[in-house]
């Protein structure tokens, strides 16, 4: 397509766009005015930590993806994928309408949480619909550019979710106006829903395994066993670990570090917000519509120079804007080709697959946290600690993504150490064959570097003989 924003005028891919961008809004709008009502309002009268609810809510809305993912992939595989968004978004509007506005007008913490839970499970039902739909109603060309699009578009309905929410709850009325917020964006995200063109089953003669133990290690070890599927999914989990361990470390490096107050954690969690926008969309750009990863190894290695320049300080708001960024120019790639490798008729249980994965990496990054705490340390540990180990990731996402790239990095280092000890001059180049032609380059054996400096240098399209003997003993 030549020009592919010509996508936001076609119903097959604004509808879908409107109904993710809805439902990622409203549930952040919920998520948030519940936890500010209930640590500033409920706390008090009902005598528990204003610190439990972030801690019960963020429980709650993942306990859904470890319970249903593997079901919903198999239903989405199987059933029509946009009657089947019509009926989940019909589910969204009734939770937000009868559990989530009766909870807040009865002021009940069993209802408001139960909420939580069912807008969970909403998510994950939605969550392979939305990604193994786009296949379907996109080219290949357009793929990358629908991506892009609604992973930028999921971070500013966070984004902008998560200040609704905290504004308008505690404002007079604050209840009846985010009920009929919640509710009125919801009706309108189902009524976009019926826009959406078909994308018929998949896999129509699918038998679904209820049995949610069996069926979760089933797509598990399926994804797990295709090279092609399981390094995104890997990559993608990986995302959603470090999105999870700045969304712990932010607040209490404003406090300990910048020795500053909410406000300041409100803006550097906007900054990361923003910045993963717009490197979602940069994706699109710098890789020009093509579905690969090559700049995924580098977008992480970005990542963890400016988590380190957070541990020092220099450039704190410029960091965490440079942390979003990378993170958006990592992550679309990366669900792209998780969509693009998937078969067709197992697509969905791919994507759930990695819901499940993305999980429980969140998880692990709590557990990580927690044993960080536990040792006394405090934000800048744990920073620092999450720095190495996706340094560790980076290195392995060169080798297993990029071998060539990480070679010419190790080789550029190793060029510039020569060139300052040993004042490196090539003269009479020109005597070389040209490039695809064969050579015999001997050595004379001035030194034993002879062999690294000619790899170095000259080519590195290298087969070097040796004598047996020699090898015998090396």
């Amino acid at each position: 397509m030549s020009n592919p924003y010509k996508l936001f005028k076609s119903r097959r891919f604004l509808p879908l766009f409107v109904v993710q961008f809805l439902g990622a809004m409203n549930d952040n709008i919920y998520k948030n005015a519940l936890i500010i009502l209930v640590s500033f309002s409920l706390a008090q009268l009902q005598a528990f930590s204003p610190k439990m609810p972030l801690a019960i809510a963020s429980g709650l809305f993942i306990l859904p993806y470890l319970l249903f993912s593997a079901i919903s992939g198999e239903l989405a595989d199987r059933l029509d994928k946009e009657k089947m968004i019509q009926w989940v978004k019909l589910a969204e509007v009734l939770i937000l309408g009868i559990a989530a506005t009766l909870g807040f007008y009865l002021q009940s913490l069993f209802l408001l949480y139960l909420t939580v839970f069912l807008l969970g499970t909403h998510s994950t039902f939605f969550g392979p619909l939305k990604y193994a739909i786009l296949p379907q109603h996109l080219a290949k060309e357009e793929l990358l550019f629908g991506n892009s699009w609604i992973e930028a578009s999921t971070f500013l309905a966070i984004l902008s979710g998560t200040l609704l929410g905290g504004l308008l709850i505690l404002k007079p009325n604050g209840i009846f106006i985010i009920s009929l917020l919640l509710f009125s964006l919801a009706l309108i995200g189902w009524f976009a829903s019926f826009f959406i063109p078909k994308a018929k089953s998949e896999n129509p003669n699918l038998k679904i395994n209820y049995n949610i133990f069996k069926a979760t290690y089933d797509i598990i070890h399926y994804t797990f066993k295709r090279k092609e599927i399981r390094l995104p999914v890997l990559g993608i989990s990986w995302f959603w670990f470090i999105g999870s361990s700045f969304l712990t470390i932010v607040p209490l490096y404003t406090k300990e570090v910048l020795q500053s107050n909410e406000t300041t954690t409100t803006l550097l969690l906007t900054l990361v917000t923003v910045g993963i926008g717009i490197g979602s969309l940069a994706s699109y750009i710098l890789l020009r519509g093509k579905i690969t990863a090559k700049f995924v190894p580098l977008a992480n290695l970005g990542l963890s120079l400016f988590c380190f320049l957070l541990i020092i300080k220099p450039l704190v708001y410029i960091s965490a804007f440079g942390i979003g960024l990378c993170g958006g120019i990592y992550s679309v790639p990366l669900y792209a080709l998780l969509q693009y490798k998937s078969d067709a008729e197992y697509r969905s249980r791919n994507i759930a697959s990695n819901n499940i994965m993305n999980a429980l990496f969140m998880i692990g990054s709590s557990l990580i946290a927690m044993f960080v705490f536990q040792l006394n340390g405090g934000s800048i540990t744990l920073l620092t600690v999450i720095a190495i180990l996706n340094l560790a990731v980076t290195l392995y996402l060169f080798w297993a993504i990029s071998k060539n790239t990480l070679l010419n990095i190790v080789s550029i280092f190793i060029k510039c150490i020569f060139k300052i000890l040993y004042r490196v001059k090539i003269n009479n180049l020109e005597n070389l064959p040209p490039k695809g032609e064969r050579a015999m380059i001997i050595a004379n054996h001035v030194s034993l570097l002879d062999a690294a400096l000619i790899r170095l240098f000259i080519s590195d399209h290298f087969t070097y003989p040796i004598d047996t003997d020699t090898s015998k003993k090396l």
